[in-house]
């Protein structure tokens, strides 16, 4: 009975087993393209956020796609504004875009909805 207790260690190295196993990475990178904070992040894979960053330590080079995943969002968002402005479905966002670049500071844009909306964007000089 000792021996089989020996033998079924001798291959472990022992200590706590990693909290973050794929499953729970595969949450992680799921949370951080859709732009999750790391505190969301966490919450969404069920592990707490020190456990996080001693992952991060002992694994730099997912720090690196961490920050690439939390630009997805953004990168889709162009990628509808682009597909919406070569389409040619949608003028006031092409007028829109191309005051932005103009740098004008608001831009006024009709919704058109159930209701007549008129939103005024303001640049971050207006707010100040």
């Amino acid at each position: 009975m000792l021996e089989k207790n020996i033998v079924k260690n001798k291959g472990s190295k022992g200590g706590r087993p990693p909290k973050i196993i794929e499953n729970v990475l595969n949450k992680l990178i799921e949370a951080f393209s859709w732009g999750c904070t790391d505190l969301e992040a966490c919450d969404y894979a069920g592990i707490s956020h020190t456990c996080l960053y001693n992952y991060q330590n002992k694994y730099p080079e997912f720090i690196e796609r961490k920050v690439t995943l939390k630009h997805h969002p953004t990168l889709l968002a162009r990628r509808i504004i682009y597909h919406t402005l070569v389409t040619g479905n949608d003028v006031q966002l092409a007028r829109y875009m191309v005051d932005k670049a103009d740098g004008r500071p608001k831009q006024a844009m009709d919704l058109k909805n159930d209701m007549n909306l008129t939103v005024i964007l303001k640049s971050y000089k207006d707010l100040e």
